[in-house]
């Protein structure tokens, strides 16, 4: 979600769109270092990590809080969404891949590449990258949304709802995970349809001082949050694997080392973006001098 500016409100309050955005910025971010801290104790085989999985389900919430859609914008919403997931996960899958190659980690077929390049980690029993499995369960609920939005057939309902019962029985995904995004859209969608959204809600001085201070910088680091998570992975092997480093060491500098990389690949995505909306307007105006007499 991209950093955006307060809403104007009364001095001593804060719009409820607001403070939702701000504990919701609070979340991603705990989320993603749970995930992190998930991953570095189980490399490393520091007792039960299993309670820190739960912290996926607040990734999920999240994606389910933002996944609003119309059917009149409903294929510009997923365009724009999968754009967001796969520029920053080629990246990310294409120095796996390369690196994978030099060092001969993990045979890779030619299927489980296509299935790889696609987000569909999830269905490659061997996976390379482990942790893409979870841009697998991203990339799904989000075409549910965008069919169910776009199409209001209620066979094809059906049809999704049956896929998705299969998929996660079959693939052992926690039920919780769905119900985790349902809540999330159920609950943004309750705020937007009784207008709770806009309402304003009193604060102390204090509490409104600190929650303007808090709000910019709070979606600023939250921002990065996807591509620390992709970067995470290969960042742990990097240190477990290669430098055999300790626990504290792949626990604090690899953290420090992650966010470096997500700020580069976030770099990286927003130059790719911007040259690909720069070749698709300079299209356009081609487009149109050809139409346009002389």
């Amino acid at each position: 979600m991209a950093a955006m500016k307060p809403t104007e409100s009364p001095a001593g309050s804060v719009v409820v769109e607001d403070l939702a955005s701000a504990v919701n910025s609070v979340l991603r971010i705990t989320a993603t270092l749970i995930i992190y801290l998930f991953h570095c104790h189980g490399l490393y085989g520091r007792g039960d990590s299993r309670p820190l999985f739960y912290a996926f389900a607040f990734f999920l919430f999240l994606s389910g809080y933002y996944a609003m859609v119309r059917r009149e914008n409903a294929v510009r919403w997923i365009r724009r969404r999968l754009r967001r997931i796969y520029i920053p996960y080629w990246l990310v899958i294409t120095v796996v891949v390369l690196s994978n190659w030099a060092v001969q980690y993990k045979p890779v077929g030619v299927k489980e590449l296509f299935f790889l390049l696609i987000g569909g980690n999830l269905f490659i029993e061997d996976k390379l990258y482990v942790i893409a499995w979870f841009i697998s369960v991203i990339i799904f609920l989000y075409c549910c949304v965008f069919l169910m939005a776009y199409f209001r057939s209620m066979a094809l309902r059906f049809l999704l709802a049956v896929a998705l019962v299969y998929i996660m029985s079959h693939y052992r995904i926690p039920v919780y995970f769905y119900v985790a995004f349902t809540i999330g859209w159920s609950l943004h969608y309750l705020l937007l349809r009784s207008g709770l959204s806009r309402a304003v809600l009193p604060l102390s001085p204090g509490a409104a001082r600190t929650l303007q201070r808090v709000y910019g910088p709070l979606l600023t680091v939250q921002n990065f949050s996807y591509e620390f998570f992709l970067v995470h992975g290969g960042v742990l092997l990097l240190f477990n694997k290669l430098l055999k480093a300790s626990y504290g060491e792949a626990l604090y500098a690899g953290i420090a080392v992650t966010m470096i990389n997500a700020m580069i690949l976030k770099e990286l995505t927003r130059r790719i973006e911007l040259f690909i909306d720069g070749r698709r307007a300079a299209a356009g105006t081609g487009g149109d001098a050809k139409r346009s007499p002389n």
